[in-house]
């Protein structure tokens, strides 16, 4: 079960339906997994193939994420304990590196 959200446009995808706040081509995928975190009980749930998902390291470390579209990605937390089940704190994420260069490439005459 989602209970909380720091990313507003994802929160107001969720809710609304509204993309204002989220990549328009994401919108499919964006509204399985997060229907799927929603819905699932444990971090098993969220085991699908294809979705990556992977716990990170570093700072970061006790968050989880599920890939979207290249390197675009879901980050989320799981806590255990009262609220054990409950994944706080979606965060459609980026790594930058990447979208830096996909613009990159964008811009590049052909």
């Amino acid at each position: 079960m989602i209970k909380s959200f720091k990313h507003k446009g994802l929160r107001k995808f969720f809710e609304t339906g509204n993309l204002s706040g989220v990549q328009p081509g994401h919108k499919q995928k964006l509204r399985i997994r997060l229907i799927a975190l929603d819905s699932s009980t444990c971090i098993d749930d969220m085991n699908t193939p294809g979705w990556r998902l992977h716990s990170l390291k570093g700072n970061r470390q006790g968050l989880w994420a599920i890939d979207v579209n290249k390197n675009w990605r879901i980050v989320f937390e799981c806590q255990m304990g009262s609220d054990q089940g409950k994944c706080h704190n979606p965060l459609l994420t980026c790594i930058k590196f990447f979208k830096k260069l996909e613009k990159q490439l964008l811009a590049a005459p052909f």
